[in-house]
This record gives structure tokens, sequence and C-alpha cells, in this order.
């Protein structure tokens, strides 16, 4: 997920449940459960992912929308519309998650 602020939110959900794109590939959101909650309440939809941790081996998840939890955003931190530090600080920890487990190889 990038700024919570912005759309981000709301799409990563919207992605979840297009069966187009869940077909093709293996979706992984990274976030904040709770930011991601609330953008998928605003898209006015109800998206079911599957709970991983960052130890898994994630190559052994087939079929499933699978979501990373990092709770590291209180959404009070952050107003929709409003850029903010805390915002750029999620989106870069999360982009920075995602390219260690690229590295790992444990997302192909």
């Amino acid at each position: 997920m990038g700024d919570p602020a912005g759309i981000s939110p709301e799409l990563a959900a919207k992605l979840t449940v297009l069966d187009d794109i869940t077909a093709r590939c293996r979706l992984l959101v990274i976030g904040d459960l709770r930011v991601f909650s609330d953008g998928a309440r605003v898209a006015g939809i109800a998206p079911d992912v599957t709970a991983v941790n960052r130890e898994d081996d994630l190559r052994h998840h087939r079929g499933d929308v699978l979501f990373m939890d990092l709770g590291t955003l209180d959404p009070a931190q952050v107003t929709r519309g409003v850029a903010s530090l805390a915002g750029g600080q999620f989106a870069l920890a999360n982009y920075k998650i995602a390219l260690e487990l690229a590295r790992e190889r444990k997302v192909a």
C-alpha cells in the first residue's frame, strides 16, 4: 500500500476482489489492516484476504489474496487528502518490505 491519505487503500482493496487480477497473479498486500479495511469500507467492498507473516514462505500460498499486516500506522495519524510524514513513512516501509521479500525469494 502507498500513501494512506490518498487513494491507495481503496485501490488496494479493489484489486483484491477483481477476478481478472486474482486469476493471473498471487496478490500480496503489505500495510496496516486498519488502513486497508477503511479503504475497503470507502470502496464499498468486503475483501477476503489470508493473513501472512513476514517469516512465511509466501510461494506456498496458492489461490489466496495475501495480506501482511505490519500494524505500523494508526489511521488516526493521517487525514484523507492531506500528505503527511507519517503517511510517507508508512508507504516507504511497505515498499521496503516488498523489496526485501523479493530479494529473499519469498515472493515470485
